[in-house]
């Protein structure tokens, strides 16, 4: 008999969803990377392409330079 461990999905913090020790959906503001591990947007993202976590447009007082927001 062995015992089955407890799985704990502590490479990925921003998942918000699991399936089979896989994660299917990240937590809002996140993205998955090239490896499939959920990633945060930069904080000052208004908006963001949902496959590279690029920022499209920033929040006021930021401005876009290299699809990333910098205070402006």
């Amino acid at each position: 008999y062995k015992r089955l461990e407890p799985f704990v999905p502590a490479v990925d913090s921003l998942c918000s969803e699991w399936k089979d020790r896989t994660c299917v959906r990240c937590a809002p503001r996140a993205y998955f990377d090239d490896n499939g591990i959920c990633r945060e947007v930069n904080k000052n993202c208004n908006t963001w392409d949902a496959y590279d976590g690029l920022c499209l447009t920033c929040y006021k007082g930021y401005e876009l330079k290299n699809n990333n927001c910098v205070a402006s």
